[in-house]
């Protein structure tokens, strides 16, 4: 008797590529399969389209296999019933706290087809940035600066953030421990300017913990409109300096009785 071959519809959508564990900006392939309950690949009944998504703010989809055309938050893949697998190609810019979740939807077709959900890890590149948060700003790991500065007043102290971060202003946590750092911008008359009482354009040593520094006193002397940058200055020449959000030197007098109070309610003796 002759046998009859009667197609199996798929009823679940798979990755099957192996989960990204990766860095941030690296174009990725993400391949989607249509397979029935043994894991083996199907055509759909009908046309069928499969959306992916993901809860990554960074994360973007393309069919571009560089990453550099055609970016959005979602695609969609279409499957003919000729079809069981596409592909798609994936940057993501930002770091996972953890892992982030990539999701196979379907949206259009006949078959009861279930979700897919991969976890991907995304890690900081390499540094490229040294990103100087003023007072009034906050620094958010994978965004950078937000906020509006603080006027600060000459002759007063205040502490900035300094952040270690890749092109995406993904926290760079690898880079700790004393590092030899340069600081530029404010003018540097009447008096010049100090970082830790060393003397702006000199090498300074400051601490990095997990990527950031938050203990170095900045005086600035001439009343203006300035920029901040600090620079590695490890290596003998000027590495990773990015100029601050612009912010006011308003003249002042200073009066120290007993310790300066500085913006955020820090008191120094």
């Amino acid at each position: 008797m002759e046998q009859v071959s009667i197609a199996v519809p798929p009823t679940k959508a798979a990755f099957t590529n192996t989960a990204l564990n990766t860095t941030a900006g690296t174009c990725s392939t993400l391949t989607v399969a249509l397979q029935d309950a043994t894991n083996t690949a199907q055509n759909p009944s009908a046309a069928t389209t499969i959306q992916l998504s993901t809860l990554s703010p960074g994360g973007q989809f393309t069919t571009d296999a560089t990453c550099n055309t055609g970016l959005g938050s979602t695609i969609n893949l279409s499957y003919t019933t000729s079809q069981s697998s596409q592909t798609a190609y994936y940057k993501d810019t930002r770091k996972s706290p953890t892992t982030w979740v990539i999701t196979a939807h379907k949206t259009i077709g006949t078959d009861t087809i279930s979700d897919a959900n991969q976890s991907e890890t995304i890690t900081a590149g390499a540094i490229n940035k040294l990103v100087v948060t003023l007072p009034g700003e906050t620094f958010t790991d994978g965004v950078g600066n937000t906020g509006t500065a603080y006027a600060e007043g000459s002759g007063d102290i205040f502490i900035p953030t300094i952040s270690a971060t890749d092109t995406y202003y993904n926290l760079v946590t690898t880079y700790t421990g004393a590092q030899t750092v340069r600081f530029s911008g404010p003018t540097t008359t009447p008096a010049m300017p100090t970082a830790n009482g060393t003397n702006f354009g000199t090498n300074t040593s400051i601490t990095f913990t997990s990527g950031q520094n938050s203990t170095t006193r900045i005086i600035l002397y001439q009343a203006e409109t300035t920029t901040l940058t600090a620079a590695d200055w490890g290596t003998g020449s000027a590495l990773y300096g990015l100029a601050s959000s612009s912010f006011t030197v308003n003249a002042t007098t200073p009066i120290i009785k007993g310790g300066t109070t500085i913006k955020g309610g820090t008191t120094i003796k």
